[in-house]
């Protein structure tokens, strides 16, 4: 059985009211600012109402809580490949340390968000030392996706994706191959 808390769950994003204590809050208020960083096609899904974290933020910044969703402006592409992404999350971590350098980033990441995230510490560990306070990584598919096998198991289907990816998308055929277990278990294989 399963059941439908929607409606709870949008009582709770309209109350005024929040669930942390004034300790909590200030906490958080004082200590972090929160950068949310979408998943594959989370783009397309910015565009739909309600939006994708747009709800999340909102909420946050209501509170007095700084928070940010990494987005196309700041040159990011949720199609793009991970490390051509860890470069833009670099950089935005760097802009906002400097607007508010007694802040620590805490990461709220979907799906591939995930990956983009951990292939910036990877390749930048040097934030974990000063910038990052935290991450919390919702449905990452670090161990990859058989979705992502899926759609790039034969070469037609390799062909059509790579196409809507970059000229529909804007986007990268490596964006939906960093996603594959294969390619996954080869850099969890390299990281050992």
């Amino acid at each position: 059985m399963t059941t439908d808390y929607s409606q709870d769950y949008q009582t709770l994003m309209n109350s005024d009211k929040t669930v942390l204590d004034s300790n909590a809050l200030n906490r958080i208020q004082n200590d972090y600012f929160i950068v949310f960083v979408r998943g594959f096609l989370g783009n397309v899904g910015a565009l739909l109402p309600g939006g994708y974290f747009r709800d999340h933020k909102e909420w946050l910044v209501n509170r007095g809580i700084d928070a940010y969703i990494i987005d196309k402006i700041d040159g990011f592409d949720t199609e793009n490949d991970p490390s051509l992404n860890a470069s833009t999350i670099k950089k935005l971590v760097e802009d906002i340390r400097k607007k508010h350098s007694e802040k620590k980033i805490l990461f709220v990441t979907h799906s591939k968000g995930g990956i983009d995230v951990l292939a910036t510490l990877i390749e930048h560990p040097d934030l974990l030392k000063n910038d990052i306070g935290g991450w919390i990584a919702l449905q990452a598919p670090f161990e990859g996706t058989p979705l992502a096998d899926i759609v790039t198991s034969t070469s037609k289907s390799r062909l059509i994706v790579s196409k809507a990816l970059t000229h529909l998308l804007g986007g990268s055929k490596n964006g939906l191959n960093s996603l594959r277990t294969k390619v996954r278990k080869e850099i969890r294989s390299e990281r050992r």
